[in-house]
């Protein structure tokens, strides 16, 4: 088992990830939940909310979108903790 945003891409030495994995499940939350618990995170560790917010928004919603083509290639989709995907369907 392992985890990690990176592993379906299909560029750069991670395009070698996929194939040695016997199974990927994608595991997404709704956008804004996500956005909303990123902020808090950082809150948490000591960032001011503005700074947090902002952090998010450029850092972290980047790499959400670089990665976010890797559903497509996962055998299962969850969002929300609710499998959309299963499959070849």
């Amino acid at each position: 088992m392992t985890e990690g945003n990176y592993l379906l891409l299909e560029s750069g030495d991670w395009a070698g990830v996929a194939p040695l994995l016997d199974e990927v499940w994608w595991c997404a939350l709704d956008g804004d939940v996500r956005v909303s618990r990123l902020v808090a995170r950082h809150v948490e560790a000591g960032r001011g909310a503005d700074d947090a917010t902002e952090w998010v928004m450029r850092s972290d919603e980047a790499n959400a979108r670089d990665v976010e083509g890797g559903a497509a290639r996962a055998d299962v989709v969850l969002v929300d903790g609710v499998v959309v995907r299963e499959g070849d369907s």
